[in-house]
């Protein structure tokens, strides 16, 4: 079902952004440290998430296309996620999809 495919794929994009800022850190403290081999080492770590989450939003926009042909929507719209769940009629589905998007905002902010 694509509703479950996003919120998995939202889910891996707030774990990998929750890398991302574990990462921040990391580099941050190999710079107060003059550390440059480890901070080689983050940045390649850096540069690497960052292509994973570039990848994942690619999956999420699938996804995304894939949730509204099911719901009869042939257009590529880009909707957010507080659009998409005027979509999702469970109410149960609904809570998982805003509980996500809100985990993921949360994440984001940081």
């Amino acid at each position: 079902m694509p509703l479950e495919r996003l919120i998995d794929v939202l889910e891996q994009l707030r774990e990998a952004h929750e890398q991302l800022i574990a990462l921040g850190t990391q580099k941050k403290e190999a710079l107060i440290s003059n550390k440059v081999d480890q901070l080689i080492l983050v940045m390649n770590q850096e540069s690497k998430l960052s292509r994973h989450i570039e990848q994942l939003d690619e999956r999420r926009m699938q996804v995304v296309y894939e949730f509204l042909q099911e719901r009869g929507i042939k257009s590529k719209l880009n909707l957010n996620i507080t659009e998409l769940s005027r979509l999702v009629f469970d109410l149960e589905d609904k809570q998982r999809l805003m509980q996500i998007q809100k985990k993921l905002a949360n994440t984001l902010e940081e």
